[in-house]
């Protein structure tokens, strides 16, 4: 009797792999796709595989996903597979070989056949091209079920498949390939960490500060250990050594977000519920309209790319400046729109890679006397406002002013920590241009001034959008540190990678005091050590590795 296979695929915004899975499934019976509402061409590729594709919001539970795609397989055995792994053509075979010698129930050996109704297999981990031999990321589970014999239980990231009969082992591995880049490394492990904080504050909904403090700090540690020292990573040189520390910061990143998930934050202010500003835009002898004559007039800058969220509460904070000029950098959302709706005035601008470029941009359409350059995440408060408009009347021979931005993290005002620093950002038009990509910052004719009074910077009202910024701003830090260093040897770049993180944690938390901010603090000191783990990382990945 010849039995038949169907292979179940889970898949989300996978074109980029899974044609490479697809492409070693030629010999199954039967291919299910169970698509979680991908934004790209996944569903078309499949299609185009000849694959079944049922369209499915998983919310993160997987073992459902599993479920819904074994009730849609027409044959009794199945093979479970993520995009991202692939079939070898010495398991395949082993795969068919096995499913002929099954007994047709499954539960006797009537005629030699196998009573087997499940077989694990291994998977063979690639890291960035390199196979992982050490570091713990071995893993030999059941991919391999008799349909009538097995079903996924209970909602996880991590799904459990329940067997009801006997299980073996197949010799041969199967490919994973979980990542092409970094950058798709910390994207799928925010939204993991966004769902393992769901399900543990739905089992887990308390926690003394103690307890916390361990799943925070001691132990992402312990694991780093685990894996680099205690499980041989160490063994695998550079690759085991970062894969450790990023797998220690993720699990930091998941209580994080528990712990965010339990604070009350005061929500942002809601989009129409300022007023409009009116005639910003309108122009009269190459000057905006409503400029001051009492003082010097004043610009204001902002750069954005979908900020829809944000941009209202900006705005409405700078209507008494003179000028509103917006550089956005090709928003998808309500950006543009929502600006304009202001009264200003809307540059659009493919980001190039550089933040001065926006920032200079942004200088050549202003028509103030002075430009102050903000983000969509700043509010100018009312003491900035006055101080500015009184220093502006006493037309100032300085080319600059510094001032401080008040950084609120999860609702809470940063004094410590290093959040709290100064900017040069109130500029004389036409004395100053920005250099520098991702810190730009600008180069003065003149002497610099400082105002005694500050804005709010509110750069991180959620986790996993303040995650998601960090991703791309360590890709561009990656890219100009490849610029500027070129290709570090192996023992500077070992020592980066160990002593950098290490380094950033310790200033912000011990000798910039961010103890003194509590777990707010603790928080704060973690993140940027991984983010600064997170750019040498990708220096590593971009000036030594060779592209997947």
């Amino acid at each position: 009797m010849c039995r038949r296979l169907s292979a179940v695929i889970l898949a989300k915004n996978e074109g980029g792999r899974i044609p490479a899975c697809l492409a070693s499934l030629g010999w199954v019976d039967e291919i299910v796709v169970v698509d979680d509402e991908s934004t790209d061409r996944t569903r078309e590729l499949c299609r185009a595989f000849g694959a079944t594709v049922i369209t499915r919001r998983s919310g993160g539970d997987f073992d459902q996903q599993r479920n819904a795609g074994i009730d849609a397989a027409s044959w009794e055995w199945i093979l479970q597979l993520d995009a991202d792994e692939v079939v070898s053509p010495a398991l395949g075979e082993e795969i068919r070989s096995a499913i002929q010698r099954a007994s047709p129930t499954g539960r006797d050996a009537v005629g030699g056949a196998s009573p087997i109704v499940a077989y694990r297999v291994r998977r063979q981990n690639i890291f960035l091209g390199r196979e992982m031999r050490y570091g713990g990321w071995g893993w030999n589970g059941v991919k391999l079920f008799r349909k009538s014999a097995a079903r996924y239980v209970g909602h996880s990231v991590h799904e459990t498949l329940a067997v009801n009969g006997q299980v073996a082992e197949l010799t041969q591995p199967i490919q994973h390939y979980p990542f092409q880049s970094l950058t798709q490394f910390l994207e799928r492990q925010n939204f993991y960490s966004d769902v393992e904080a769901r399900l543990l504050r739905q089992s887990q909904g308390t926690m003394t500060e103690r307890a916390l403090r361990y799943q925070l700090l001691i132990r992402p540690l312990k694991l780093f250990w685990k894996s680099y020292v205690k499980q041989g990573g160490y063994r695998e040189g550079l690759h085991g050594l970062v894969f450790a520390a990023l797998f220690a910061w993720t699990h930091f990143l998941k209580w994080a977000k528990w712990w965010e998930a339990g604070l009350t934050l005061a929500q942002p202010q809601p989009l129409g519920s300022v007023e409009p500003v009116h005639g910003m835009s309108s122009r009269a002898a190459g000057q905006p309209a409503g400029m001051a004559r009492d003082r010097e007039t004043l610009s204001v800058v902002i750069l954005t790319k979908n900020e829809e969220e944000r941009i209202g509460r900006c705005l409405a904070s700078v209507r008494w400046a003179d000028e509103v000029i917006v550089v956005d950098g090709e928003s998808q959302d309500r950006t543009p729109e929502l600006a304009r709706a202001f009264g200003a005035t809307v540059v659009s601008h493919a980001f190039d890679g550089s933040f001065a470029t926006e920032r200079n941009l942004g200088l050549s359409h202003a028509h103030g006397d002075w430009v102050l350059q903000i983000d969509a995440d700043d509010v100018v408060t009312q003491e900035f406002h006055a101080t500015v408009d009184a220093v502006l009347r006493e037309k100032p021979s300085h080319a600059a002013y510094k001032f401080r931005r008040r950084s609120v993290l999860l609702g809470r005002v940063m004094r410590y920590g290093g959040w709290y620093y100064a900017v040069p950002n109130l500029l004389r038009r036409g004395r100053a241009r920005y250099e520098g990509l991702v810190h730009e910052r600008p180069s003065v004719e003149g002497t610099i001034g400082e105002l005694n009074a500050d804005i709010e910077h509110h750069p991180c009202e959620r986790l996993s959008v303040f995650v998601g910024r960090h991703n791309r701003y360590t890709s561009l830090q990656a890219e100009e540190l490849c610029r500027t260093l070129g290709t570090a040897p192996d023992r500077r770049l070992w020592r980066l990678l160990w002593r950098m993180p290490w380094k950033t944690f310790w200033k912000s938390y011990v000798k910039k005091a961010g103890y003194r901010e509590g777990l707010h603090g603790l928080v704060f000191a973690e993140l940027y050590a991984g983010f600064e783990l997170l750019k040498w990382a990708k220096y590593w990945e971009r000036s030594r590795l060779q592209p997947p």
